[in-house]
């Protein structure tokens, strides 16, 4: 037994579920609470194609894919069509799957502001290179000017 302040309550997680978890039946994760839900059976599915995209094929016998990221910029299309995405345990990302099941993608839609702020950034930083190359002339040109006067 380990020393533990009680002030402090521990909580343990025994209701485990994978990132990218497909629930059997219609409705378990659509319907949780932000208390919780039954996840024993969810199955992790989905591999990694880097971090913002995952690929792979979902069996038929549709139920849901619950997605345990709080942005709602996550799509899922199946066959090329796009599911429909819903909210679960109040923060949670949940699709109801065909019945078909199919060749599956999901994937994180960048905020198109995002790409604006790395230009942004980029030229930002060109301006800052080019303004320390310019110091630096100007510099050099001073040194120069100064040996040649006081010689």
């Amino acid at each position: 037994m380990r020393p533990a302040d009680p002030a402090i309550t521990v909580y343990e997680n025994s209701a485990w579920g994978p990132v990218r978890g497909l629930l059997a039946g219609a409705g378990p994760a659509t319907s949780a609470t932000p208390q919780g839900a039954d996840l024993h059976t969810a199955r992790a599915v989905l591999a990694g194609d880097g971090p913002t995209a995952f690929s792979g094929v979902l069996p038929s016998g549709g139920g849901e894919l619950l997605v345990a990221e709080a942005s709602s910029r996550w799509k899922l299309t199946v066959d090329g069509h796009r599911v429909t995405r819903q909210r679960s345990f109040g923060w949670a990302n949940a699709f109801a799957l065909p019945s078909a099941g199919g060749r599956a993608r999901l994937r994180f839609a960048t905020p198109p502001a995002h790409d604006g702020a790395l230009v942004l950034e980029l030229v930002l930083w060109l301006l800052a290179l080019r303004t320390i190359r310019r110091e630096r002339r100007r510099r050099k040109r001073l040194a120069r000017a100064a040996a040649e006067g006081g010689s």
